[in-house]
């Protein structure tokens, strides 16, 4: 995230419980939501991540701000690109949907693994500095010779939020407008540091899964909660 360590642990203090509170009342309400209570946690690992990203570069300590670096790009390049057409798979009961969004997420899965591992084979290609109070992961690509960066913003924007308009909840649907304009936004004024200033906003978003499940109908959880009171 931009700005500080104090600022990327204290959003990852916010999310984390939050989205374990979230997952909870997913459980109790309807299981098939807690694949998508787990984005909030996720973005909660990955800002504190980059918390320890931003302790470890005053010391130049290359192999530790690169471990860093990996693990938050892990979620950026490649979690993101998976986990969406996956919760949304769990939640969905449409046959024809459902097969949509395995095919979304097998693509997902492709991409992800065309952008993530090539950072392993060539260290070089991930290059770490900051600049204008943000963290900036310098990476070269295998689709640089061909395709603007900004296209592969949007082939990642497609893969990641084309499952959420699959849903027919409405909720689901909003949020998945709000991402899109965040990343909008992170792509026109601040593309120096994309990945890291999107992260950031559409981690703060992910609050708003937790008010999708609050608004959940509440039959289940009254289902299980006569089902305890029995001893079943």
């Amino acid at each position: 995230m931009c700005f500080s360590a104090v600022a990327s642990f204290t959003t990852a203090a916010l999310l984390l419980p939050l989205g374990v509170y979230a997952s909870r009342l997913a459980w109790l309400k309807d299981s098939r939501y807690l694949s998508l209570t787990v984005v909030p946690i996720c973005f909660g690992i990955q800002q504190g991540m980059e918390g320890m990203e931003w302790l470890s570069l005053p010391s130049n300590q290359a192999d530790v701000s690169r471990f860093w670096a990996l693990g938050f790009l892990f979620f950026a390049y490649g979690f993101w690109l998976v986990g969406p057409a996956i919760a949304m798979w769990t939640i969905e009961r449409r046959p024809r949907i459902k097969s949509q969004l395995l095919t979304i997420a097998l693509i997902g899965f492709l991409f992800a693994a065309s952008l993530y591992l090539p950072l392993f084979i060539h260290p070089d290609w991930l290059t770490i500095v900051v600049r204008q109070a943000s963290i900036v992961y310098q990476t070269q690509l295998i689709y640089d010779r061909f395709l603007s960066r900004d296209m592969v913003h949007f082939i990642y924007l497609i893969i990641v939020l084309y499952p959420l308009y699959l849903s027919n909840l409405d909720r689901v649907r909003v949020f998945a407008g709000l991402i899109a304009i965040s990343m909008i936004i992170s792509t026109l004024f601040f593309s120096y540091a994309f990945v890291s200033i999107w992260c950031f906003w559409a981690a703060l978003l992910s609050l708003y899964i937790i008010y999708i499940v609050q608004t959940l109908p509440t039959d289940g959880l009254r289902i299980k909660a006569e089902a305890s009171d029995r001893g079943y």
